[in-house]
């Protein structure tokens, strides 16, 4: 897992170029103070979920073994604050995981303990195009159900 730092002080130190630094003056909390973010983390943790996220739409049903390994990880990033990018591909990934059981039930318990996050990331969009995003890959996600019930 990676962490992501995130600091609130007087002044950090910025050690690298990717460090994104902004200062508010909060009066009533002390005056000055700087809000650091490590973007670099958030670069590394974009392109891993990225990487999970074609491996299990590569992989399909050989990815069934790791499943109960990422999912708790996936659902974590499906409501990711400090980026929209690992967001997006945490909703990818888990939408795909259904591809990736092999039973009809296993399909049905992926979504009993997916739906709840998607509906928490559905009720945050702000765009009728991140709307559209959250409830395609929530059909993505009940598909295999579906195809199972209807052979």
């Amino acid at each position: 897992m990676i962490t992501v730092d995130f600091t609130f002080g007087d002044a950090p130190e910025i050690e690298n170029e990717k460090m994104i630094q902004k200062t508010f003056d909060l009066k009533m909390f002390g005056g000055k103070k700087t809000v650091a973010l490590n973007a670099y983390a958030i670069e590394q943790k974009v392109t891993a979920t990225d990487t999970l996220c074609q491996m299990i739409i590569g992989m399909k049903q050989k990815f069934n073994p790791y499943i109960n390994r990422c999912i708790e990880n996936i659902i974590s990033n499906v409501q990711y604050k400090h980026s929209k990018m690992i967001r997006k591909n945490a909703v990818i990934a888990l939408a795909n995981l259904s591809y990736c059981c092999g039973e009809p039930q296993q399909v049905l318990q992926l979504i009993l303990r997916s739906l709840p996050h998607f509906i928490n990331e559905l009720e945050l969009q702000k765009t009728p195009e991140d709307v559209y995003f959250i409830l395609e890959h929530m059909y993505d996600l009940m598909k295999p159900l579906i195809n199972a019930n209807v052979e």
